[in-house]
Formats: C-alpha cells, sequence, structure tokens
C-alpha cells in the first residue's frame, strides 16, 4: 500500500510512499470497498494447487477474514456499489456472490442496509457469534461465509466481474466469447451478450450504468445491458487489451494492454454511445496489467509487469511518478476511495 504525503508546493506526484503495509502470498486480484474500509485481496498457492478471497481492514492491513477457497485461480473480484456484497471469477469457469455481512464482518451503514435488486441479504452475523481460530471456511461448510450464489454458464475461464451502478445487475466476462448479465436473485443470466471468437478479459460499466464495455483482445464492445443490444465496436490497440477503469465522472475511460501503454478515451453517454480516441500513455517497460482512476480526481494509476506503478495526470497524460517496491510483476491496483492510498497486488 502506497500513501500520499501530505500535498506540497502541488509536489503531488513525488509524495507517495510505501505505507509498509504487506498482505503476504502471490496476489492476482484486488479490490477497494466503496466506503474504503476493505481491502479484498485473490491469492493463491500454486504447490497445493489452492485459491482463496481474503479480506482485509485497509486502514491496518489486519486480516479480518479468508472466505471460501476456489477449484481455479481468481481472476477478478470485484465490491457491490455499497460494499455489502463481493463477486468473483475465477479459471474454474464460476462465477461467485459472497454476502459479507454474513460473515461476521463489521460493516458500514451503508453497507449494512444495501440490497441488490431481488434479494434480501442474510441477517448479519457480528464478529462475536463468528467465534472461532479459523475464520476460513469450505465450500461444502455451511457456516455464514459460503457463497450465496454459485453461477455455472461460462464455458471457459471467467475473467472479470463487475455491479452495475445500482446494483441491480452483475456482468461476467469470459474467454468463451460471452458477457452474462445475472440478476440478484437468479441462477439464470439475465442475458447472454455473445461475440463468437471473442476472449473477454475486462468489463467496466459506465457510472450512470447506460453501456457496458466489454474488452477482448484486441477491441472494445459497447451493449446497452438493458435490452443486450451491441452499440459498438472500438480497435485501436496493437495488442491484448488487459483492463478497463472509467473515470468517476463518466468522461474517460482508461484501457490497459500487453503493448506497453494505455489508451485515454473520451466517453459520450447517452443512446448512442461513444469512445473517441484522447491520447496514447506511455512509458512502461513491458505490459501493463491493471488501471485505475483516482475518485474524483485528477489522477490514473497503472500497474505492469515491469515490477513498477505508474501515476499519471489525467489532463496532460504526463507521467508523473514511478513507484518501485514489488520484486516481481505487479498484477493488480486500485486507488482507495478518498485517494489518498494506492493499494497494488503482485506476485513476490
Amino acid at each position: 500500500v502506497y500513501k500520499r504525503q501530505p500535498l506540497i508546493a502541488r509536489a503531488f506526484a513525488n509524495r507517495w510512499t510505501s505505507a509498509g503495509l504487506t498482505l503476504g502470498a502471490d496476489v492476482d486480484a484486488l479490490a477497494i470497498s466503496w466506503d474504503g474500509q476493505l481491502l479484498a485481496s485473490a491469492s493463491s498457492n500454486d504447490a497445493a494447487r489452492l485459491w482463496d478471497v481474503r479480506l482485509w481492514d485497509a486502514h491496518t492491513g489486519g486480516l479480518l477474514r479468508t472466505l471460501a477457497r476456489h477449484e481455479g485461480r481468481i481472476t477478478d473480484l470485484a465490491f457491490s456499489p455499497r460494499g455489502r456484497f463481493l463477486a468473483t471469477a475465477a479459471e474454474d469457469e464460476i462465477v461467485r456472490l459472497w454476502d459479507l455481512g454474513a460473515c461476521g464482518l463489521a460493516l458500514s451503514e451503508e453497507a449494512r442496509g444495501e440490497t441488490l435488486a431481488g434479494r434480501t441479504p442474510d441477517a448479519d452475523v457480528s464478529p462475536a457469534d463468528d467465534a472461532g481460530g479459523d475464520v476460513g471456511t469450505s465450500l461444502g461448510d455451511r457456516r455464514p461465509c459460503d457463497p450465496i450464489q454459485t453461477l455455472h454458464g461460462h464455458s471457459a475461464v471467467a475473467t472479470a466481474v463487475a455491479f452495475s451502478p445500482d446494483g441491480h445487475l452483475l456482468a461476467s466476462a469470459s474467454h468463451d466469447g460471452s458477457v452474462r448479465l445475472w440478476g440478484a436473485d437468479d441462477h439464470e443470466p439475465l442475458r447472454i451478450l455473445e461475440a463468437p471468437g471473442q476472449r473477454f478479459v475486462a468489463l467496466a460499466f459506465s457510472p450512470e450504468g447506460r453501456t457496458l464495455v466489454g474488452a477482448s483482445e484486441d477491441r472494445l464492445l459497447l451493449w446497452d445491458p438493458a435490452a443486450g443490444n451491441l452499440l459498438g465496436t472500438v480497435r485501436e490497440h496493437a495488442d491484448g487489451i488487459t483492463d478497463l477503469a472509467f473515470a468517476a465522472d463518466g468522461s474517460l475511460l482508461a484501457s490497459g494492454a500487453l503493448d506497453h501503454v494505455i489508451h485515454l478515451w473520451r466517453f459520450r453517454p447517452g443512446e448512442r454511445p461513444a469512445l473517441a480516441h484522447l491520447r496514447t500513455l506511455a512509458g512502461h517497460t513491458d505490459k501493463v496489467t491493471a488501471v485505475s482512476f483516482q475518485r474524483d480526481g485528477n489522477f490514473l494509476a497503472s500497474a505492469s509487469r515491469d515490477k513498477t506503478l505508474g501515476v499519471w495526470d489525467r489532463r496532460t497524460g504526463q507521467l508523473l511518478r514511478r513507484l518501485r517496491g514489488h520484486g516481481r510483476r505487479v498484477t493488480d491496483v486500485a486507488f482507495s476511495t478518498d485517494g489518498e492510498q494506492l493499494a497494488s497486488a503482485s506476485l513476490d
């Protein structure tokens, strides 16, 4: 975790230092809840062929909970809009949905009150009620930390998950050439968005919720999630796309790729949304693995296989700071809600 020191003479880019919090183990993916209280990480132990999701206190770095182990590497994590629910995608082709209020976690008032359309959350379990040294759980154990939904249907690796801004839809993507839209209380997809031959790797809902962008290896596809209509296709990357992120104001979309660069797109919402290429950000020396916008700010963070993080000015495209410290490739990055910290995941 990197923390921004106080702003001095506008030297924002030179004021990032390591906060000294490490999560341990190889970490493939991470996500921070909307209220900034929880950090979720996906860890792997290839020797034991075990994969799990761990929930941490985002302020102290303390481990709060270990969720059920998966039967394949976890590829993506996503919190629901207010942070009560967590979705995971994995190489076992399965998408899982967790109710963190039923896992004994101390959630914020906003998170405790969150409901997904059509679903009444299970009763909260207090940490005291969920006593015991082993905070983990197995898929066959009906303790509160089992997933509340296990979603089948993809026929290849499930690569990405994203909640719609209103929490009514959960989208999942796969290498099988489909994006599936799930209702909150449905075990069958509401819609299947198909693009035969495409291997989807990332998803992002526009902040107003009327457009879903899916990234395959060489193109961006725009859908109307309500109707399931394909609205447009954009090709710009010379090599495979790896990640997507919308700015909170919805004006920009960032896409990272294997060709070491990040593309910034001007997004025009509406009935006929459009992406217009704005600029290319170059500075990494290896594949860009993840991108994240600072909420309500002017900065974009990127992670790369070159073992570094980049902090960019979204207005000018200037690389402001290169953050070092990881010993192996950096797999994911996320800004905290207040924009004061960056969390990064790595295989070190």
